[in-house]
């Protein structure tokens, strides 16, 4: 939701399968529905978007970061919070500890 701070979200891990090359993408978009004549196949695609995880990415508007901190590493329990702020900074917190931080340019006022 919307704090004085940007936008937050938290997930937690329920479960994790092994095997699996990559892992959790999450992410964020300030594109609606109604501006899409259709889907893209990719998530980190759409416009004003972000989306980070997998083999340790942030895809911000197109443009792709490495961040180091990869989901494949999460564990069941988990918590996983990302923050957009008002000035384009992505914070992305684990258990509550910051993971990530980056000025990734996607400013949400």
């Amino acid at each position: 939701g919307r704090s004085a701070e940007g936008f937050y979200f938290e997930v937690v891990v329920k479960d994790t399968i092994g095997g699996w090359v990559g892992g959790l993408g999450v992410g964020v978009t300030l594109t609606s529905p109604e501006q899409l004549k259709r889907a893209p196949d990719k998530a980190w695609r759409l416009p004003n978007t972000i989306v980070l995880g997998y083999w340790g990415r942030l895809f911000c508007n197109g443009k792709e970061y490495s961040i180091g901190w990869k989901t494949d590493e999460l564990q069941a329990g988990d918590r996983v919070g990302v923050l957009v702020r008002e000035d384009g900074d992505v914070i992305v917190f684990l258990n509550r500890q910051t993971k990530v931080w980056l000025n990734a340019g996607m400013e949400t006022g």
